[in-house]
Parts: C-alpha cells; sequence; structure tokens
C-alpha cells in the first residue's frame, strides 16, 4: 500500500509540474490567437492526468486521520481563512463600489444579483467548517452535533460558481480561455461532494478519494500557478482569463494533497493488535510442556504415594521391559 502511494504522489507530482508550464505558455496564446495544437494537447492532458491518478492510486475507503496531521490541518484552516478573506472583500467590494467578482456581468440582474449573495453565503459558512474541521484534525476529533452539516456549504460554493460562469456571456463568447478553470472547479466539487459525504458519514466512505484529491490538487495547483505567472510577467488579459479560480482555491489545493495522504490508509497506520489470551482449559496442545517423570523432576514433592492415573512415557516403558529381560527373577522389577 505504501508504494503504491508513493507511486500516485509522483505522478502527481510530475502531472504538477507539466500542466503548470504548459498552461503558462498557453495561457497568453489563447488570449490573443485563440490556442492551437497546444491548446489540444492540454485539453486531452487533463483527462488522461485524471485517470493516471485514479488508477495508481489506492482505492480503498479512506479511515479518519489521526491527531497532529499537520498538511491536512494546515490545508483546511488555510482554506477556511482564505474563503473567509475573500467572502468579506467582494461583499464590501459589491456594496462600497457596485463591483461583482469575475464573470461580472454586463448587465446587473436579479438573478446575477442572487448568484452573489449566495456566493457570499456558502463561502462564509465554507470559511466557518474549514475553520472548525482543521481544529478538529488537529486534535483527532471528529466534529459533533450539527457541525457536520456545514460540510455542504464548499459544496454549494462551488456549485454557485459553475453557476455563475454558465448564465455568463463568457461561457457562449470565450469558452476555450476558461475551459481549463472550468474543468478544475468540475473536479473540485465533486471533491467537496465525497468530502461532505465522509464528513457527515464517516463510516459508509467512498472509494477512490485518493486518485480524486490528488487530481484536484494538480488541477487547481497548476491554475493557481498560471495566475500568478500571467501577473508577474504583466499579461493583463491573460490574467484575467485566469480569474475563474480565486485565491482561495490556493488552499483547497493544499487541502487536496493533504485529504489524500491522512485518509488512505497504509501499512503504517493500520492498527497492530495483541493476541487475545487464551481462556483456562482451552490451550493449545503445542503449549503443553511435558515434564520428566523422574527423581529430579521438579514437581518431585517426595511423597511415594504411586498414582494410578500417571502414566509413563515410551522411553520409561522401554527402560522397564529391558530390565525386565536382565534380571528375570528380580519381582520388584
Amino acid at each position: 500500500m505504501q508504494n503504491k502511494k508513493s507511486v500516485a504522489y509522483i505522478v502527481a507530482a510530475a502531472a504538477t509540474v507539466v500542466l503548470s508550464i504548459l498552461r503558462v505558455l498557453l495561457a497568453p496564446s489563447l488570449a490573443e490567437k485563440g490556442g492551437g495544437a497546444l491548446a489540444v494537447v492540454t485539453f486531452l492532458l487533463i483527462p488522461l492526468i485524471a485517470v493516471a491518478l485514479l488508477l495508481v492510486s489506492p482505492k480503498h475507503p479512506p479511515v479518519a486521520p489521526a491527531a497532529g496531521r499537520s498538511l491536512l490541518s494546515f490545508g483546511a484552516l488555510f482554506s477556511g481563512v482564505l474563503m473567509l478573506i475573500t467572502a468579506v472583500w467582494e461583499f464590501i467590494r459589491w456594496r462600497t463600489q457596485g463591483l461583482f467578482p469575475f464573470p461580472a456581468p454586463t448587465t446587473v440582474t436579479p438573478l446575477a444579483t442572487v448568484f452573489f449573495v449566495l456566493l457570499c453565503v456558502f463561502a462564509l459558512l465554507g470559511g466557518v467548517f474549514f475553520v472548525l474541521q482543521g481544529i478538529a484534525w488537529t486534535r483527532g476529533k471528529p466534529l459533533g452535533g450539527w457541525l457536520p452539516l456545514l460540510a455542504l456549504a464548499p459544496l454549494f460554493w462551488s456549485w454557485v460558481r459553475i453557476c455563475r460562469y454558465e448564465t455568463s456571456y463568457c461561457s457562449s463568447l470565450y469558452v476555450l480561455r476558461h475551459w481549463y478553470d472550468l474543468a478544475a472547479l468540475l473536479f473540485e466539487t465533486v471533491f467537496f461532494l465525497l468530502l461532505a459525504r465522509l464528513v457527515m458519514r464517516p463510516e459508509k466512505a467512498p472509494r477512490f478519494l485518493c486518485g480524486l484529491s490528488l487530481a484536484t490538487g494538480v488541477l487547481l495547483t497548476a491554475a493557481c500557478v498560471t495566475r500568478v505567472a500571467m501577473a508577474l510577467l504583466g499579461e493583463e488579459v491573460a490574467f484575467g482569463d485566469c480569474a475563474l479560480l480565486s485565491a482561495a482555491d490556493l488552499g483547497i489545493a493544499v487541502l487536496a494533497f493533504g485529504f489524500a495522504k491522512a485518509y488512505v490508509p497504509s501499512e503504517e497506520e493500520s492498527v497492530k493488535k495483541d493476541p487475545l489470551p487464551v481462556p483456562d482449559g482451552e490451550e493449545d496442545e503445542s503449549d503443553v510442556f511435558l515434564l520428566p517423570l523422574n527423581d529430579e523432576s521438579p514437581l518431585d514433592t517426595g511423597d511415594d504415594t504411586v498414582y494410578d492415573d500417571v502414566q509413563p512415557t515410551p522411553l520409561e516403558l522401554e527402560d522397564m521391559i529391558l530390565r525386565m529381560m536382565q534380571n528375570p527373577d528380580d519381582e520388584e522389577k
């Protein structure tokens, strides 16, 4: 199991590097020319990487993480803080300047306003959930009461972002510019769905979580690296095209990698139980030691009483027969 985990991590690391390089090279050409052969290669590489990670990753249901999982706890806390900051910042911009996050509607409609309000509400609830869950993972204890229901907030938050994109003009005019981030967002939504199921019903944990978590982390990391690279290179158009994913998705990438590492059962995490003691009177015959019945026996108490139920061993019988043959007149023998 440990070897399979190592192979999955190596594949995920290599895929992250390759996709990040391809995306950095592809983003400016998509903004100017609409892509080309490189866009086709990157598009085909995404499902291939996802399938490869699902195949090489362990497929057993996950187990609850132990206390002190630094990467998982940090990813949850980091995601929660970024989601809270993003929600508050976007709400302040909307109230003070009337600005919507990407993709901003050309005309402000009631539907666009409702979607934006839901986006902020679910981001706040999702941030609270990840902060509480990160603290719980640090202590090695599950959330109690109704708090596991907050695991649905990140799922709705991700789904509202997909709905905002599909109801915007960007989904019909600039599809090729955003299809990569949309694919990452879809993987993130499925990851949130399985995460919510695990948190609310840990006794029925879903399978394939390791591969899905790694695929989500790879796509989100490559997307965040591309956005930062476009900002550093001064590619304003390409930077705007990468705005479908927010800063909070960087924390989700860390959470996904930590989730894959902590929730997959492995040999070093398996519990080795001590063998149960055998009840009295049920000892195995292999554990019973025969003691010699002679004068040097440790059970000899000096009592000359003859017990009829004591059976001599085969060696003692043979010795007695030989002595009787040598001394046939000896009545005691």
